[in-house]
């Protein structure tokens, strides 16, 4: 399992579960958050009060693999509460992150295909991890975010920037990760809702704990009748198909104490459902496919004089069958498994030390006749690292990290990042970081039929970013990050033959984002989250030029208000504008501003209900050229505590 997993906590001497110290620091630090604030940093991007005390700091734990005052590292992390996705009412994890600079798009309606575009780079450059296990698709050659439902989740920490070191592969332009809630007083909550596009949406989810036992569960099923995916309909057909989609996911979470100085923890995840499909260029109708994923970890940590260790099996499977006119027509097997350990040392006051070690095995097989078939085939990859955090003055705060890969195929790939923080007095925090990266090639790129190229050499890349984060007074905060990413010869595609290639050259990619939040009144919470982005490529045709990448919008801006008119009473607004965005073939996509509307009425202190409403003025708008999107929507929905 990977470092940004939420670890269950062990008893302390103070009666709070906390243990070792690379565990999910807030499900620790939730029982005795009165520390004091070095500075508020991105804890007001997620606060659950609109005039912010000095005295929190936020933690997270994905940046350095330990519990790290947010505001002590050095790169730029943004931190998505529990409570910030409650308001939002979220259901998809994709959807909170189009509110922080981030594209999604998605070829169609819920469920169908989406990738993510952090800093500049398509998904195949970021990497999800779920409650340490790593939900990369072999077979996709990336995360499959359109399947990611958002529901018992306590914390999500989006990590942008190069984070070779302590991801590997797939992590150049950033990690994202979702904690599971666990622990703590017991809690259930059923959601019913329903709503645009024919949706159905049914949740139960909990956590409690007991003596040795922390647990946490969600249980979720959504439907949707949804809408066309393609926006062409057939040659003499009046209208189109509703692409029909139906998620069904299960995740749980476990952590026995087994003594003061030990713990194991379980994690199962498991999202199955069927998506009706279109064809490449137009409306279908008998294309279908069912889909299962799956994953499970186990884990034990455990502390020995000065040494805290962990050791982590995990494993990742997908299963999809592909269906024409009610007949099967193969199915796609993805996998990987992994075992890792790692080691923590308080070397001295202001010094720790983490070294780790790992093994992965990616594999994939595609059964399906035509363009994408796939004899089974795996890599195997093997790695070391070491991170040194290191606090020599108290306002300084500096991190260097080494790692080293064995990959099968490609032998020996060496990474390395260093981070510098610095408590610039007034409540203003400086920070960069500087780091190198890789990307081998997937199996997919390497071996798949009439595309693939077994004659691929991994991506490298480089990546700085400078920043600040200010908190001005309780009511106002603002921060800002420049950043760079070279990356080297990327692995495009032929356009003549569309088989995959090396292309020479390096892509650059360059921006600036700005996140703001600002309360007038003890009711009223307004934030602002803005992303210039410039990426570009080298063109595939050669000559050395280089050419936009496609969804790549230049310009983001999301805005969010939410407005407390009583104890009982929220209401809330979001608005999203995306402008100057290409697609394939140099085509360029209508400008668009999505504007939704929620409300959340609290009946008593264990029911709720709400109601929001998506694409408020009706946009007409693409984000995949060819693909549709929802025209204007409701949702109603109810909540019930027990």
């Amino acid at each position: 399992m990977y470092p940004s997993e939420a670890e269950p906590p062990l008893k302390t001497t103070d009666g709070t579960r906390c243990g070792p110290v690379w565990r999910a620091a807030k499900l620790c630090v939730e029982a005795k958050m009165k520390k004091q604030l070095t500075i508020g940093l991105l804890a007001a991007l997620t606060l659950t009060s609109p005039v912010w005390a000095e005295e929190v700091d936020e933690i997270v734990v994905s940046a350095t693999g330990i519990p790290t005052p947010i505001s002590q590292i050095g790169a730029s992390v943004d931190v998505i509460s529990a409570e910030d996705l409650e308001k939002q009412q979220i259901t998809y994890l994709q959807d909170a992150l189009k509110l922080k600079g981030i594209n999604v798009p998605q070829n169609g309606g819920p469920g169908t295909l989406s990738n993510l575009f952090l800093r500049g780079l398509p998904g195949k450059y970021s990497a999800l991890i779920v409650d340490g296990i790593s939900m990369f698709d072999s077979g996709s050659n990336q995360v499959l975010w359109n399947d990611v439902i958002a529901d018992g989740v306590a914390q999500v920490e989006i990590l942008r920037g190069s984070q070779g070191v302590l991801y590997g592969s797939n992590s150049i332009a950033g990690v994202i990760s979702q904690f599971s809630a666990i622990g703590g007083d017991t809690t259930n909550k059923v959601r019913l809702e329903a709503g645009g596009m024919g949706t159905q949406r049914l949740t139960l989810a909990g956590k409690g704990a007991n003596r040795v036992l922390d647990y946490g569960y969600a249980l979720s099923s959504f439907s949707a009748d949804s809408i066309s995916a393609s926006s062409n309909p057939l040659e003499g057909a009046t209208s189109l198909e509703k692409d029909a989609y139906k998620n069904r996911t299960i995740n749980a979470k476990a952590s026995v104490t087994i003594n003061e100085s030990s713990a194991v923890s379980f994690v199962f995840r498991q999202a199955a459902g069927e998506l009706d499909k279109d064809g490449f260029s137009s409306d279908a109708q008998g294309i279908s496919e069912d889909f299962k994923r799956s994953t499970l970890g186990i884990a034990i940590d455990t502390e020995v004089g000065a040494w805290q260790h962990h050791l982590g099996l995990s494993d990742y499977d997908a299963n999809v069958d592909d269906f024409s006119a009610g007949n099967k027509t193969g199915e796609r097997l993805a996998g990987r498994k992994s075992i890792d350990y790692r080691g923590v040392l308080a070397l001295a006051e202001g010094v720790d030390i983490i070294v780790g070690a790992e093994n992965t095995t990616d594999e994939f097989e595609n059964t399906d006749s035509g363009f994408s078939s796939f004899a089974k085939a795996e890599v195997d990859v093997s790695g070391i690292y070491t991170l040194v955090q290191w606090e020599p003055v108290s306002p300084l705060n500096l991190t260097i990290a080494l790692r080293q890969d064995d990959h099968e195929l490609f032998g020996s790939q060496d990474t390395y990042r260093a981070t510098v923080s610095y408590d610039a007095g007034n409540s203003l925090a400086l920070r960069a970081a500087h780091g190198s990266g890789y990307r081998a090639p997937s199996l997919s790129e390497l071996y798949l039929a009439f595309y693939g190229n077994a004659d691929l050499q991994p991506e490298t890349s480089i990546s700085s970013e400078v920043g600040f984060d200010w908190l001005i007074s309780n009511r106002a905060f603002v921060s800002a990050t420049a950043f760079n990413i070279e990356v080297d010869d990327i692995i495009g595609y032929d356009p003549a033959t569309y088989k995959n290639i090396q292309i020479s050259g390096v892509s650059e990619i360059s921006g600036l984002e700005i996140g703001a939040q600002y309360s007038p009144s003890g009711k009223v919470i307004l934030t602002l989250d803005a992303a210039y982005t410039d990426s570009k490529k080298p063109n595939a045709a050669g000559g050395g030029s280089l050419q936009r990448e496609v969804r790549v919008p230049r310009h983001q801006i999301g805005l969010t208000g939410e407005y407390s008119v009583n104890k009982r009473l929220s209401l809330g607004a979001s608005l999203r504008a995306v402008r100057d965005t290409l697609d394939f073939g140099n085509i360029e996509l209508d400008d668009y501003t999505l504007v939704n509307f929620r409300a959340n009425y609290e009946v008593n202190k264990y029911t709720s209900a709400y109601f929001r409403i998506e694409n408020a003025t009706n946009e007409d708008y693409e984000i995949v050229d060819g693909y549709s999107t929802p025209d204007r929507e409701f949702y109603f929905g109810i909540t019930r505590k027990f």
